[in-house]
C-alpha cells in the first residue's frame, strides 16, 4: 500500500498523474490517519484531535464511503451523509465534527492528484451543520443542595467533586486515588479519560 501511495505521489508530482488510479476512500483515509499520528507524536497536532477525527472517521465517514473510489465522491454524496446524519438524530456539532474530518481527508486527497475537485466546498449554506452555542448554566446553592439530596448516594461523592472543583468530566472520571491528598486538602489533576485510553494527559495541569 505504501509503495503504491508513493508511485501516485512521484507520478503527480512529475506532471503525470495515473489516468485511473484505483484507491478507494478506506486507503486514503488510513493514510492520511497515520500522518496524523506522526503529527501528533511531534507535538504538532494534539492527541485530543487525533481522537476526535478517529471518531469520525470510524462511526460517520469509513461505514459510508469506505468502499467507494476516492474521486468518484462527489457534493451530492456529502450531502447525503448529512442528512442520513440529521436523521439518525445527530447533533449538529457531531455533523460540524465529522464534516471537518472528511474535508481534511479530501485535502490531502486533493494534494495528492487521487481527485479532480473539493465536493465538501461546494455545499450549500443550508446543506452545511450550524451549531448553536450553548449557554453554561451555573447552579444557584439552593439548587446543588437539592441536586446532592435527589441523587444516588453511590454518585454523589463524584457530583461534589465536580461541584466544587470544576473539573471537566474527562479530568473527573481520570481521577485516581493517588490524586488525593486528604491531609493537605488538596486533589492533583494528572490525567483524563478520553475515548481512546485511561491516562491522556488533561489540557491543563493543576
Amino acid at each position: 500500500a505504501r509503495t503504491e501511495r508513493l508511485l501516485f505521489i512521484e507520478s503527480t508530482r512529475a506532471g503525470m498523474p495515473l489516468a485511473t488510479p484505483e484507491l478507494r476512500f478506506t486507503r486514503v483515509a488510513g493514510w492520511w490517519i497515520e500522518r496524523y499520528e506522526r503529527r501528533v507524536e511531534a507535538g504538532e497536532r494534539r492527541e485530543r484531535s487525533l481522537e476526535s477525527n478517529r471518531y469520525h472517521l470510524e462511526s460517520h465517514l469509513l461505514p459510508t464511503f469506505g468502499p467507494r473510489l476516492i474521486r468518484t465522491l462527489g457534493v451530492e454524496d456529502v450531502a447525503d451523509l448529512m442528512t442520513r446524519l440529521r436523521a439518525a438524530g445527530k447533533s449538529e456539532k457531531t455533523i460540524a465534527g465529522a464534516l471537518a474530518t472528511l474535508q481534511s481527508i479530501v485535502r490531502f486527497a486533493l494534494r495528492n492528484g487521487w481527485m479532480a475537485q473539493n465536493p465538501v466546498e461546494r455545499l450549500e449554506s443550508c446543506e452545511r451543520p450550524h451549531p448553536v452555542p450553548r449557554r453554561q448554566r451555573v447552579l444557584g446553592r439552593d439548587e446543588i443542595v437539592r441536586l446532592l439530596v435527589a441523587c444516588a448516594p453511590r454518585y454523589r461523592t463524584l457530583i461534589s467533586t465536580a461541584l466544587y472543583t470544576g473539573l471537566r468530566i474527562s479530568e473527573l472520571l481520570g481521577l485516581l486515588w493517588s490524586d488525593f491528598d486528604l491531609d493537605r486538602g488538596e486533589l492533583h489533576v494528572r490525567a483524563q479519560l478520553s475515548r481512546a485510553r485511561r491516562g491522556a494527559p488533561p489540557r491543563r495541569v493543576a
